[in-house]
């Protein structure tokens, strides 16, 4: 049973280079340690992070790879394409075809889809920044609701990468 649910956005990406496509675009040196204190915090928090489902884009591979190094617990690492460019539906549509993971689930990917769907599971309007992270927890456990459902969590935190700077 997944215990924490976090819904988190990209680190911030450099756009420097003009013949880089967008998939194609690695974490700023900002990014890059904006993700290692987010992992920082979420381990201060005693937030175990299991399993991460991330976008196939360089910058949430580069993401994903810095909280897999700095999260104690966290064991695997899965890519899909189906999260780049994603829209809030098809993220939906993606987690609900999944089997329940144990522990606690990251899903990384890219706005607007994320910042939809920290809204539509804690009910809030909030901004969503590169590097944002958003923390659940699980309500209960209702027979007739898949894991994958808002009325399944209650927003813990969210957590900005300016506020840890």
């Amino acid at each position: 049973m997944v215990s924490h649910l976090i819904f988190m956005r990209h680190a911030k990406s450099l756009w420097d280079d003009a013949t880089l496509s967008d998939h194609a675009r690695p974490l700023s040196p900002k990014g890059r340690k904006d993700a290692a204190n987010i992992a920082a915090e979420l381990a201060r928090r005693d937030i175990l992070v299991n399993q991460i489902w991330a976008s196939d884009s360089n910058r949430t591979r580069e993401t994903g790879d810095i909280l897999m190094h700095a999260l104690p617990g966290a064991q695997s690492l899965h890519h899909t394409y189906e999260f780049y460019q994603a829209d809030t539906t098809a993220v939906m549509r993606f987690c609900n075809n999944q089997d329940e993971p144990q522990g606690g689930l990251i899903i990384l990917g890219h706005n607007p889809a994320w910042s939809e769907l920290y809204q539509f599971f804690s009910g809030q309007i909030h901004d969503f920044p590169p590097g944002s992270c958003a923390v659940f927890t699980r309500k209960g456990k209702a027979p007739e609701e898949h894991w994958f459902s808002a009325d399944m969590w209650e927003s813990l935190a969210l957590i900005l990468p300016k506020d840890l700077r």
